[in-house]
């Protein structure tokens, strides 16, 4: 709306000119013949477990941002035609939406589908994804797709000023070069002497379970895509898609009904059948072999406990049914939310507690920033500010003259959507707007305590002083 108010006028403000010309450069780089070099991306972490951290990749330079992100929805939106179905993440946008929340419904078709059967279950998880990817591979999967999509739409063609920037996005970055040089700094920084950029180069296992299976020299070898990265998202999807379509066609044919979802690097296998099961499940470690990534080693689970969901993120076949027999197990997880036999849905504990510290995080900021100087503000403005901003990431902002349905999109409530009009677990959701009404009482308890300088007007149509139930959690879920 700025750039078209700014269109209109005969004197556009600097900034509007500034853009224009940065427009200019952007293009003629995209649409150059000769190579565009991406400067080295800035490391930061991330804390995981431990001593272990994630490495966060991110450009600093404006033009390197603005073509990671144009040059990757380009290859996107193009080659996503080549793409299979079962994949759920980071697609182009089309008639059919594929997204997380497609992917619970997928599995919830299947188990009120089969409601009656017991149903076999198999989960697998790549270690450290980003980080292993080689540089061959993602280039090979690139020159893949595009032969696909010869075939499927051949009118549409990869420009090949595109694929150069692909090539270089991947040439300015390596997971040995770029982070393990810099666990010197992550030590300083956090302060702890054991900290590391965790990555899988041995495992005191057999098997394809570390990088030296693969490859004798993994330091030296250029591995690793930033993490962070729009063309990362893309490269996920790009090398899985061989492992998606060998799965597929492994299950083809077989006894019973089968749902197999990945969503980046993590799938769930769901068969009506056990043989089945397992068959695509092998097919897929075998595909993840081919492609030369590591993965965690598969665990047979035969007894149910508090644990379950805390065991190895690779799981071979187990039965997915009620009861508390031998190898029979209520509960699967996927993609956030936890499933039971009966299709009851909860949000996973570690996904309520994380949305729980950022509540509690914003209070202590707001306090200590009242804290440090004296507040120029009234009491209500303050609170004001704490309740908007936690109305904003939590549940959206509400407009109460519209008709709502379900969860507003970029809120936290939106990444659970399929909550609404299913059965699920009340609780949890209801704790969160316990947590944040705690929270709220906490920080009105301090500010009652500290004088106030310039008052705001009771009449500012900008201050709420009541958020009710509209504003909370557990509205955007309830059906009226």
């Amino acid at each position: 709306m700025a750039i078209t108010a700014e269109k209109k006028k005969k004197s556009p403000a600097p900034w509007f000119n500034n853009l224009l010309l940065k427009c200019v450069e952007i293009r003629r780089l995209a649409l150059s013949d000769n190579t565009y070099e991406f400067s080295k991306p800035r490391i930061t972490h991330q804390h995981k477990s431990g001593n272990d951290y994630r490495a966060i990749a991110s450009f600093d330079k404006v033009n390197d941002k603005l073509l990671d992100i144009i040059n990757a929805k380009y290859l996107r939106e193009q080659l996503d035609v080549t793409l299979e179905s079962c994949s759920v993440a980071f697609r182009a946008k089309s008639e059919v939406t594929l997204n997380r929340n497609s992917a619970i419904s997928k599995i919830l078709a299947h188990r009120k589908k089969s409601e009656k059967k017991s149903l076999h279950v198999a989960e697998c998880d790549i270690k450290g994804f980003f980080d292993c990817v080689h540089h061959g591979q993602a280039k090979k999967s690139l020159k893949r797709s595009i032969e696909i999509l010869k075939i499927r739409v051949p009118n549409i063609k990869i420009d090949s000023r595109s694929i150069k920037i692909f090539e270089s996005y991947l040439s300015a970055y390596s997971f040995s070069r770029s982070v393990k040089t810099q666990e010197r700094k992550l030590r300083d920084t956090t302060g702890n002497p054991r900290a590391i950029y965790k990555w899988p180069l041995q495992s005191d296992d057999r098997g394809p379970f570390s990088l030296e299976h693969f490859h004798r020299y993994p330091k030296k070898m250029k591995l690793g895509i930033p993490q962070g990265g729009a063309h990362s998202c893309l490269i996920a999807n790009l090398i899985l898609d061989l492992a998606d379509k060998e799965t597929n066609l492994s299950l083809c044919g077989l006894d019973g009904e089968s749902t197999y979802l990945r969503y980046c690097d993590d799938i769930i296998l769901i068969c009506d059948n056990k043989k089945t099961c397992e068959r695509g499940f092998a097919t897929y470690l075998k595909a993840l072999e081919f492609l030369e990534l590591p993965y965690h080693q598969p665990e047979q689970i035969t007894l149910h406990g508090k644990d379950f969901f805390n065991k190895s993120k690779t799981k071979s076949p187990y039965c997915w049914v009620g009861g508390k027999s031998r190898g029979h197990f209520p509960w699967i997880q996927f993609l956030g939310y936890q499933i039971r036999y009966d299709a009851l849905l909860r949000v996973r504990p570690s996904s309520i507690n994380k949305h729980k510290l950022k509540i509690k995080t914003l209070r202590e900021k707001i306090t200590s920033e009242i804290n440090a100087k004296e507040p120029k503000v009234s009491a209500r403005r303050c609170l004001h500010r704490y309740n908007s901003k936690v109305i904003a990431f939590s549940s959206g902002r509400v407009n109460l003259h519209d008709l709502q349905i379900g969860p507003l999109p970029m809120c936290w409530c939106s990444g659970f959507s399929q909550l609404h009009g299913e059965s699920f677990v009340k609780s949890q959701i209801k704790s969160l707007d316990k947590e944040a009404h705690k929270h709220r009482k906490h920080l009105e308890n301090r500010l009652k305590k500290l004088k106030f300088g310039a008052k705001s007007k009771k009449t500012d149509p900008n201050i709420i002083d009541y958020f009710g139930k509209p504003f909370s959690h557990m509205a955007q879920f309830e059906e009226e």
